[in-house]
């Protein structure tokens, strides 16, 4: 009879490496082609990081895990099995709340990899990992102390200035005559800008970091119209919430006297235009520079400007994500 410390572990292995296989793709696709707004909601709004630091950190851990279940199998598929169990948790609040994406291989993944997939792949994985008994099947050192300095590494890389890589934009307030004005100098540069709206309240409009991804505005102090209010909506061409949010304006008009500028950000790769037959007439359409990786931001996102006073408000919980 087969010893137990003789029982072969080819399954075992093949499991695992099927498992840290799958984990590195999603893990590669998103350091290469990802973006933070690919995020699930709920991680997104983490308490403690911001959207950008979370995706890197994400990415690092992944692959670092990866790393360590190749290396020290023994230890590396109890942390396999519990990062795909956190995922399966993640995935079913997604497929509980009808998402159509989780993001979990960036921005441009097939429809078809929708959350109800990912979810039963990732979980196929884990069970497969698990029938395979690695708890006595793989043999080998426990200690990872080694392997340390080599996770460190894997979780500092999403960090790196490297040019392939995510990079975020960086706005500052520069004097343009007399005027105060929100510039990015580096803009050719970036390939990725995360919003933050509710910071642009009470703010000058020239003043917020909206103003430096305006396309083809020099002057946004004569750009908008600050000597009356003015109801301002970022959209995307194929956001349903956005078609609702135009719709509304119809049944309930602005108060008089109030102008409606429209601001589009673009979208990656193609979208089905929802919007055109029911955006009001506006006094100005705006779009956005387009970047690689798009803008961190639900849509639709209203605000009123009051001469160069802002009030903003996210007007539906759980827009969409580019």
């Amino acid at each position: 009879m087969t010893s137990e410390t003789q029982r072969p572990t080819g399954p075992a292995r093949i499991a695992l490496l099927l498992a840290v296989g799958w984990l590195l793709a999603g893990a590669l696709f998103k350091l290469l082609a990802g973006a933070p707004s690919d995020l699930p909601e709920t991680i997104q709004r983490f308490p403690v990081l911001k959207p950008a630091w979370t995706f890197r950190l994400a990415i690092g851990l992944e692959l670092a895990i990866a790393a360590i279940a190749l290396i020290r199998p023994r230890v590396g598929w109890i942390l396999i099995v519990l990062l795909f169990a956190l995922f399966d948790f993640l995935l079913y609040k997604l497929v509980m709340a009808d998402e159509s994406s989780c993001g979990c291989f960036g921005s441009n993944a097939p429809e078809w990899l929708t959350p109800i997939v990912m979810m039963s792949i990732d979980t196929v994985l884990m069970l497969a990992v698990l029938v395979t008994l690695p708890w006595s099947r793989f043999r080998g050192s426990k200690n990872i102390k080694p392997l340390l300095p080599v996770a460190a590494i894997l979780i500092g890389l999403p960090w790196l200035p490297l040019p392939f890589f995510l990079t975020e934009g960086k706005v500052e307030i520069k004097t343009i005559g007399d005027e105060p004005v929100a510039v990015d100098e580096n803009i050719d540069k970036t390939d990725f800008y995360q919003f933050t709206p509710m910071s642009w309240e009470g703010k000058v409009f020239a003043e917020v970091d909206l103003i430096a991804y305006l396309e083809n505005v020099e002057d946004p102090y004569s750009a908008f119209p600050l000597g009356q209010p003015a109801h301002v909506i970022l959209y995307r061409d194929s956001c349903e919430h956005c078609k609702e949010h135009f719709i509304k304006l119809y049944s309930e008009p602005l108060p008089e006297g109030t102008q409606i500028v429209l601001i589009n950000i673009p979208e990656l790769g193609d979208a089905t235009n929802v919007v055109d037959e029911v955006k009001p007439e506006a006094y100005a359409d705006f779009k956005l520079v387009p970047l690689p990786r798009g803008y961190g931001i639900q849509t639709p996102v209203a605000f009123d400007i009051d001469v160069d006073l802002m009030e903003i408000r996210n007007v539906w919980q759980g827009g969409e994500d580019e």
